[in-house]
């Protein structure tokens, strides 16, 4: 029964662990971020600046606002276009 109860214990917290996110990654950081032009395959930041919906789901209409919030490429899914937002 002890050994039972010591296995439950590391289980619960080793899973705590593994769900919390890393120091200094983006996912501590909380920033917002969906992606968009989601049936368009990117090879570069300037191919998703180029794509409508990301600049409309953005609100990013100048270069200096595309260049800051639209990108292309996430670890995963590195030819998919995502855009950051403050609202």
């Amino acid at each position: 029964m002890k050994v039972l109860s010591f296995i439950l214990t590391t289980l619960a917290i080793t899973t705590g662990a593994l769900a919390a996110p890393e120091p200094g990654t983006a996912a501590a950081e909380s920033r917002n971020w969906d992606w968009c032009a989601t049936s368009f395959s990117c090879d570069s930041d300037d191919d998703c600046m180029n794509q409508y919906d990301c600049k409309d789901k953005s609100k990013s209409w100048t270069f200096e606002q595309q260049r800051a919030n639209i990108g292309c490429g996430a670890s995963v899914y590195p030819h998919s276009c995502y855009y950051e937002y403050d609202y």
